[in-house]
Parts: C-alpha cells; structure tokens; sequence
C-alpha cells in the first residue's frame, strides 16, 4: 500500500518496529535514529508532504504490486467461510489520542455476519465486522515480530479490534495469522511515539545502537591534535579491553580460515558430504559476466574514522 502518512509529522506503523523493543530487541529495518534523522530532516527541508507512492527501491516497489493478487487471493480463500468484502484505504488511520502516529493499512476487509477458520498456527478464530488486513510478500515463514508490533500499531490508529496478517511465502505458500489489540504493546507504542516526538523537537538522538552509527551521531571537532586523556579512570580499560578483544578476533577468524582450508582440501572435487549429522557443502556457484554499470549517485555525508594505535615510549 502507498505510504499515506505525513514525513516529519507523524510516525508510519511500518516505522514502529525500529522503536519499540521487543523480546528480540528492536525489530526493525533501519535503526531507530535513522528513523529520527528521517523525519528532522523532512523538518529542516520543509517538506511536510505524504508521499503518496511509496518509498521507490526496488523490494518496496514489488511489494506494492504483489498486494493486490495477494489481497485478492486472501478474499477467495475467506470466501469460503463467509461473505467478506474488501476496501483499498485513500487516507490514513489517525486515532487522536495518539497524536504523531499514522496508519497506511494495506485493505479493510468488513465480514457480513461472522466467518470461523483456523490460521497458520492452527488456532481457531471467530471474527465479525470491520478490520484490517496486512499483506506481506517473504521468503520467510511465520509471524515475526516486526509484523506484530506494526499491526497493532495499526489497530491502535484505527481503533480496530481485528487484523489479518496475510504472508505469501515463496510466491505460492498463503499463510494467515490473526492479531488482536495488545494493550501492553500498544502502551508501549504510546510511549515510543511521545519520546520520538520530544526528540525531534529537541534533536535529541537515541544512544548509538553500533560503533559506526556513533562515528555518524558522535561529531567531530575537526581538530586532530592529541587531547590528554589520562586522568579518565575509564578510558584506559576500555582500551585495554578494545585490544585484547582486537587479537582474539584476528585469531578466531585465521583459526576459521585453516579449519575451511582443512575441510576443502578433504572433500576435494565433492561438492556435498556428509559426516554424522552434519553436511559439509562446498559447492561450485558460476557468475556469468556483468555489463559496467553506472554508480548512482549518493547524497554526501560525514563520518568518522575510529582506531587505536600504541605509542612510543621515547
């Protein structure tokens, strides 16, 4: 489904996964202050707009296509337990108790009287009125997380009491599941989207979720001249520390590679063996040869570069 909600005034529920921590941590695509700067920049630049088609790389561009055959076979396969009839949304889901949040549901579908069936987890379900259906396209089979935190996200919005996760897998495999409104997430979701908004207000980024996103955030003075850090009682363990973990890793991956030379050299020409209950595969991929391609052009930015190297004595 296009993207219906506003960069830089509200959140969209696919953003949600990415703030809101889970069992599995946080769950989404893009880290949580790629999110942040995405929308402080729609800010600064002043375009406050729905993008009403969607983001435009290649995987999301698909997926809007795939969702109305996918839709569609959902409808044939509800069908069978009922009337159910569906609804391609042309605005966002806004629930005003939850100000800075958006919803861009995928379909509404409305059950006349009521349709019983069980999902992919074998679990039975009764449902009746007016709720979601949420499409995805994977490889990946089951409910993942990020699906969950987004669709109750959505109910939020719309105030549903319903939503269907539909997931075609391999591009045959239909799977459904059902989720119902989770008030513990949904206070989750709550708080997430209050903390996200007083950030944007005061720029105020989330601590670094990895060592390259704080060379990112983290801005430099420009100044290389050494400052003298010897009287923080943190600094010289965690260089100690940073070292010593440095050798263990060069170790570890020389290790790796003469236990891969070993194992190659033993099954020579054979491609698949196998050995207790493990298979060793070391199998021959052939690449045909790519035309030059033009690099697209990239947006500028600025990093930093981290190491640690050991002085002289003299």
């Amino acid at each position: 489904m296009p993207k219906l909600t506003i960069t830089g005034k509200e959140l969209g529920c696919s953003e949600l996964p990415s703030l809101v921590e889970t069992h599995e941590g946080f769950t989404g695509y893009t880290s949580r202050n790629d999110v942040l700067k995405t929308h402080i920049d729609a800010r600064i630049s002043g375009h406050i707009e729905a993008n009403r088609l969607g983001d435009v790389n290649a995987k999301v561009r698909a997926g809007n296509y795939m969702e109305g055959p996918i839709g569609q076979m959902v409808l044939d396969k509800l069908n069978q337990f009922g009337k159910v009839t569906s609804e391609v949304p042309s605005e966002a889901d806004r629930n005003p108790l939850v100000p800075g949040l958006g919803s861009s549901p995928d379909l509404y579908l409305t059950i006349e009287d009521s349709i019983e069936f069980k999902d992919n987890f074998q679990n039975s379900h009764t449902l009746t009125g007016k709720g979601l259906l949420e499409i995805k396209n994977s490889t990946i089979p089951g409910f993942p997380a990020n699906v969950r935190i987004q669709v109750q996200g959505q109910m939020l919005c719309g105030e549903h009491s319903w939503c269907i996760v539909a997931r075609l897998i391999s591009g045959w495999d239909l799977q459904l599941y059902v989720e119902y409104p989770n008030r513990e997430v949904q206070e989750k979701i709550e708080e997430a989207v209050i903390d996200f908004w007083n950030r944007v207000e005061t720029e105020d980024y989330y601590d670094p979720d990895s060592s390259s996103e704080a060379s990112r955030l983290i801005k430099g003075s420009g100044n290389t001249e050494p400052v003298d850090f010897s009287g923080n009682n943190q600094l010289p363990t965690l260089i100690h520390e940073w070292k010593a973990n440095e050798k263990i890793l060069k170790h570890s991956k020389q290790i790796k590679d003469d236990l891969e030379i070993h194992m190659k050299s033993i099954l020579g020409s054979v491609e698949v063996g196998k050995c207790d209950n493990h298979e060793v595969r070391h199998t021959t991929v052939t690449y045909k040869s790519q035309p030059e391609k033009i690099v697209p052009a990239k947006e500028g930015y600025s990093t930093r570069r981290f190491g640690i190297k050991e002085l002289s004595n003299e």
